[in-house]
């Protein structure tokens, strides 16, 4: 970003230390000059959500989306491509080298790529390069996860939670009774779902809890950091807190619900067949999405933007428009 001279510069608000205001303070006064990197742009979101933009997608049914916390977009689907976009749809590279049905993807810090296709985990660097390919699995993979400190978590067919380094290197492993996949994270806490089971597992890979569901299998699970939030295969939906008693539960009357996502505002997205739907705090129905359409997959950024893959070969970025509003400065007048 360039310098801002706040002489000759219109600024209709300007935010400090995320404070609005009507002039210079943290030492700054009319006519300085403040330097790049000490400011950065303020914008305000509506709430109010709409189609963004689409993308199509030659011949290919996406099976995992993701998106990093640069907005940055990666799919992968039936032709074993790995595309990573920026946020407004436009591509920046392809990887080709994946094998087997994809079944997952995870991006950590540095923005590498980890993706689990059949018997393989692949690590690709944020240039679209492979790392490493690790295929001494027996059985095939099924979810990855990566946690705050970049360790990598794997799990598949085999009934193993396997715990990896960022070279690939296994630190631990945990095994249960069942295929094991929706691999979740709570600071250093782990959770995961088997057949009709939610367990907690400790960053030793050590069994802290578990919650068996009284009927049904789990297909989806989300954590934030009070709460546990779960849909089975029953069309049941349920938020409960971290002790396993349940605080609401709702029932989809159409389809079964596939996925939830928690979002940072507190509501829970679900999907199902049918359409994506949007539920408040305490349960209720608020709104739902892209109607009697055919949704293969979803996901969301840190700003409640949601991206949709559909079957007919197409990705969605739904949110709110953002209005600028000004600036906030990051550093005092001096410090550097």
């Amino acid at each position: 970003m360039a310098t801002l001279n706040l002489n000759t510069e219109k600024i209709d608000k300007l935010y400090i230390g995320g404070q609005l205001i009507c002039g210079g303070n943290n030492g700054y006064v009319k006519g300085d000059i403040i330097p790049p990197g000490g400011i950065k742009e303020v914008y305000q979101t509506n709430e109010e959500k709409t189609e963004i933009w689409n993308k199509q997608l030659e011949n290919n049914t996406i099976r995992s989306l993701v998106v990093d916390d640069e907005f940055n977009i990666y799919t992968a689907g039936d032709n074993r491509i790995l595309n990573k976009f920026d946020k407004n749809g436009h591509k920046i590279w392809e990887y080709r080298g994946l094998v087997g049905d994809v079944k997952g993807i995870s991006v950590d810090s540095a923005k590498n790529v980890y993706v689990v296709c059949g018997l393989t985990v692949t690590k690709i660097n944020k240039d679209g390069r492979e790392v490493w390919k690790l295929n001494n699995f027996s059985q095939s993979l099924s979810s990855v996860n990566v946690d705050k400190n970049d360790n990598v978590f794997i799990s598949g067919n085999d009934k193993t939670l396997r715990k990896l380094n960022k070279d690939g290197q296994e630190i631990w492993k945990y095994t249960g009774q069942t295929d094991i996949k929706n691999i979740k994270f709570d600071n250093d806490d782990i959770y995961i779902s088997e057949y009709n089971t939610i367990k907690k597992i400790n960053k030793d890979g050590q069994e802290v809890w578990k919650y068996k569901l009284s009927y049904g299998g789990v297909e989806s699970v989300d954590v934030d950091s009070e709460h546990i939030y779960y849909c089975n295969n029953d069309k049941l939906v349920v938020k409960m807190n971290k002790d396993g008693q349940e605080i609401w539960k709702t029932r989809s009357f159409d389809y079964d619900n596939n996925a939830v996502i928690i979002s940072e505002n507190g509501h829970l997205f679900i999907l199902n067949r049918r359409a994506l739907y949007e539920y408040d705090e305490i349960g209720r129905r608020v709104k739902s999405y892209l109607d009697n359409s055919s949704i293969a997959v979803f996901t969301m950024d840190n700003k409640q933007n949601i991206y949709v893959a559909l079957s007919d070969n197409t990705v969605r970025k739904i949110g709110g428009k953002e209005e600028f509003l000004g600036y906030e400065i990051l550093k005092d007048k001096g410090d550097k």
